[in-house]
């Protein structure tokens, strides 16, 4: 009787109080409690698994890997494992918990919070280490989620799937990871949810952590996974050795990589990358290297024409030459030695990108825009000179013909000498540009009267004033010349009909083009279809000129195109669109209708087209 009045107040406590105790405290408060128990701790476990049960939240085992100690954590797993049916256990154990913007699952928890004693308990009990969460940054602790933010992996990872090896690595917590490698044999740390084949894998965070004897483990066994690309940023692990200068990892990721054919999210490869990384970096030493990098990449077989995947797609030796925009006179020297480079390995230098520009034409805007007499200069020369590039080159985009390099140093001040030099390489000017300069200039006696009508009409289709005054001011007279060369440019081109082109070409308002059949009303319609700066509000002022009074004009609504429609047919052709300017040509069409002399002549006009096309 003495021992047993002896006992604390809590151990006399019937086993069902201990319960109703136990049910109506935090999981915190109960474990404390227990410390102060012998009754109560050796029956915690019982009380716990009775109470998971009534409530279905696994509250202990969430506990037990959160907040536990890692020997602590054991006990208690194994003390749940006694209550819990065999058939129940692999469920049990892989149960999900479902927090803030994601979920996860114990063996992720005990790994993330480095207790490898639990995480081997649970792999033995049935734990699947090829399980995935989803967003544990609300569960990662403040060192761990700066150091994710420092790798810049933080916002990546919130559209990822999570490995449980990805933050016990991270930390470099080498046994945990041995532990569920060894049941999962994986590269991949997070899988993107919303990009296919995108992932995080071992490679890329073994990069980011300089870490070249795990890189070697990862290689030998996963080698497979070394194009892997990041989800958002699409880097692969050469993308980030480069980024991030790790010269030996780039040394032994260079014999493994696909050089080719694998853009970022800038849609650059590596050879890209690196070719703007050497003139975008303030630091010499780092500039130099990646000037071996480029190197490097070029003897294993790099393409040196692979154009960016991007808009404009330029290809790797007009990347080098836009250094010429940036800091040149600071990077020059490891710029040439890349251009240098590029054209030993074949580089084609009057590859143009998407604009039309060329190695050569971005290279000697700046020289203009600089007045370079120095390196620039010399390497634009040396392009010409020694590797063949074609100073005459202007690719035709959409229609329109670029300015020539001749035209550019002969409008540009200063450029005398070197226009002369380039004269002497072969240096000519378009058609469309032989009067936009000094006619006593370098080619003024190769200027004949079409040269000179073609220049008119250029410049008058494309409202250009500047030119036509130049061409008035040179004393050579328009001739005239074939008036569907301004037509065809401005209908190419979408520019509204310059009210000084009548006054200047005097078109005939009989005109139909002889390719297509159709009336300046025809084109009117076609540019308002177009879009772009051309508005329906310009579309209805033309058909006010084009049908109007003027002795110039009169262009006959009436008249039909080979298919048989005209232009206010086109108009009604494409439903709801252009009411104001389907009204005017209703409006024009009416009163020319009235008249039988103008039906005839529009009668007249289609079978006159139609016999030309026929003796054709």
């Amino acid at each position: 009787m003495s021992s047993e009045s002896e006992k604390p107040r809590l151990e006399k406590l019937a086993s069902y109080v201990l319960w109703t105790l136990v049910d109506h405290m935090d999981y915190p408060e109960v474990h404390a409690l227990a410390q102060c128990s012998k009754t109560l701790h050796a029956n915690v476990d019982v009380f716990l698994y009775k109470r998971e049960k009534k409530d279905g939240k696994h509250k202990a085992l969430h506990y037990a890997v959160d907040k536990m100690q890692d020997d602590d954590g054991v006990r208690t797993i194994t003390k749940l494992t006694e209550h819990i049916e065999l058939v129940d256990r692999v469920a049990y154990f892989n149960v999900r918990f479902d927090h803030d913007g994601g979920y996860s699952h114990p063996l992720h928890i005990s790994a993330m919070r480095n207790h490898p004693k639990q995480v081997r308990k649970l792999l033995e009990l049935g734990a699947d280490a090829r399980a995935m969460c989803r967003n544990l940054m609300p569960l990662v602790s403040r060192s761990q989620r700066q150091r994710l933010r420092a790798m810049r992996l933080d916002q990546i990872l919130k559209s990822c799937e999570w490995s449980a090896t990805l933050i016990p690595l991270m930390c470099d917590k080498l046994n945990i990871c041995g532990l569920l490698y060894q049941r999962h044999p994986s590269a991949i740390l997070a899988r993107s949810l919303s990009e296919s084949g995108r992932a995080i894998t071992t490679h890329h965070l073994t990069v980011i952590q300089d870490r070249l004897d795990i890189l070697d483990e990862a290689l030998h066994f996963h080698p497979g996974d070394i194009n892997v690309q990041t989800p958002k940023t699409g880097q692969t692990p050469l993308h980030l050795a480069i980024l991030h200068e790790r010269p030996f990892l780039v040394d032994r990721l260079v014999h493994f990589t696909t050089l080719n054919g694998i853009f970022n999210r800038d849609g650059a490869n590596v050879l890209h990358l690196a070719i703007e990384e050497t003139y975008l970096t303030d630091d010499a030493p780092r500039r130099r290297w990646l000037a071996q990098v480029v190197e490097r990449l070029l003897a294993h077989g790099a393409d040196p024409n692979e154009s960016k995947a991007n808009l404009l797609r330029p290809s790797p030796l007009l990347l080098a030459t836009e250094a010429v925009r940036y800091d040149w006179y600071r990077v020059w020297r490891e710029v040439k030695q890349i251009i240098d480079l590029l054209l030993q390995h074949g580089a084609d230098v009057n590859r143009a990108d998407g604009s039309g520009s060329t190695p050569l034409t971005t290279v000697v805007k700046r020289i203009i825009r600089d007045k370079d007499s120095g390196s620039m200069k010399t390497m634009f020369l040396d392009l010409v000179e020694k590797h063949g590039a074609d100073v005459n080159l202007r690719p035709q985009f959409v229609g329109q013909p670029l300015k020539s390099i001749m035209f550019r140093l002969i409008d540009a001040p200063r450029m005398v000498a070197l226009c002369k030099k380039v004269v002497m390489l072969g240096g000519r000017v378009a058609q469309h540009e032989k009067c936009e300069y000094d006619i006593i200039g370098l080619h003024g006696s190769e200027i004949s009267d079409q040269d000179i009508n073609q220049a008119y009409e250029y410049a008058l289709a494309h409202a250009n004033q500047k030119s036509l005054q130049r061409l008035q001011g040179s004393g050579r007279p328009y001739e005239g010349g074939d008036t569907r060369l301004v037509w065809r440019h401005l209908l190419v081109s979408g520019a509204r009909l310059p009210a000084f082109t009548r006054t200047r070409l005097q078109p005939d308002w009989r005109y139909v083009d002889a390719h297509t059949g159709m009336s300046l009303l025809h084109m009117v319609v076609s540019k308002a279809a177009m879009g772009g700066e051309y508005t329906e509000e310009m579309a209805v002022s033309d058909v006010k000129v084009l049908t109007g009074t003027h002795r110039n004009w009169g262009c006959l609504v009436m008249f039909r195109d080979p298919e048989g429609k005209t232009a206010l047919d086109r108009v009604v052709d494409m439903g709801e669109r252009f009411q104001q300017l389907r009204g005017e040509l209703t409006r024009r069409h009416g009163l020319q209708a009235k008249r039988p002399d103008l039906c005839q002549v529009a009668r007249d006009l289609e079978q006159g087209w139609l016999q030309d096309q026929q003796s054709q």
